[in-house]
């Protein structure tokens, strides 16, 4: 079963880049078929009309045409119709690319929500592994950092948590989320003043006994 889908897939593969290959052999096929373009339609109509005209010329209506003429207009036909293919094949390639370079943005769009489900799930491992694939990815996501330095906090990781916000602090692209790091820092504040207060009543006590 196993080697009968990885056939399938195969063939799958296989018959897709046929098609592609076939959509070349008419002018602006492919732009009209992959991205509904109206030069793609334009592009092929003008070409559908240029060969039906040259071959009822040529088969039909032959006396309108000399036999000079009539070669000469099969030349360029065939010239037009090998540049449109070259032409759409490597438009095909370019739009491959194109669509290879926009994939890393699908991908941080289904990290993110990812991570703040598990992070909402108290996932923290988790949600953890997600934030270091997307700042890996874009070290300046400020929204990515700030819910890893949110994760630290609340997992008691107090010092990583700050050095996380100081980091995107410096950032010019965190400008729009200054409020968000200040009130993160506040809580890491908050959170450190009652180890300082004990700290502070203990060298009290200590001092008293003395």
């Amino acid at each position: 079963m196993r080697r009968w889908f990885e056939q399938s897939a195969t063939f799958s593969r296989a018959a897709w880049k046929s098609r592609r290959l076939a959509t070349c052999l008419w002018p602006g096929l492919p732009q009209l078929w992959f991205d509904g373009s109206w030069g793609g339609l334009a592009g092929a109509m003008a070409f559908a009309v240029a060969f039906n005209g040259l071959l009822a010329v040529s088969l039909v209506w032959y006396e309108l045409a000399s036999p000079v003429v009539t070669s000469v207009g099969w030349l360029l036909v065939v010239g037009a119709w090998l540049a449109a293919a070259a032409v759409s094949w490597r438009w095909i390639v370019r739009r491959d690319g194109q669509n290879q370079r926009q994939s890393p943005t699908t991908v941080v769009e289904d990290l993110y929500p990812a991570a703040v489900s598990e992070y909402l799930k108290r996932n923290f491992v988790a949600a953890e592994r997600q934030l270091h694939k997307l700042l890996a990815m874009n070290e300046r996501d400020c929204a990515a950092g700030l819910l890893l330095a949110a994760l630290w906090r609340r997992t008691g990781r107090t010092d990583e948590a700050r050095h996380e916000l100081a980091r995107l602090s410096r950032l010019e692209a965190a400008q729009p989320w200054s409020m968000e790091i200040e009130r993160d820092l506040k809580l890491l504040d908050e959170m450190d003043r009652p180890a300082n207060d004990d700290a502070q009543a203990s060298e009290t006590d200590q001092t008293k006994a003395a």
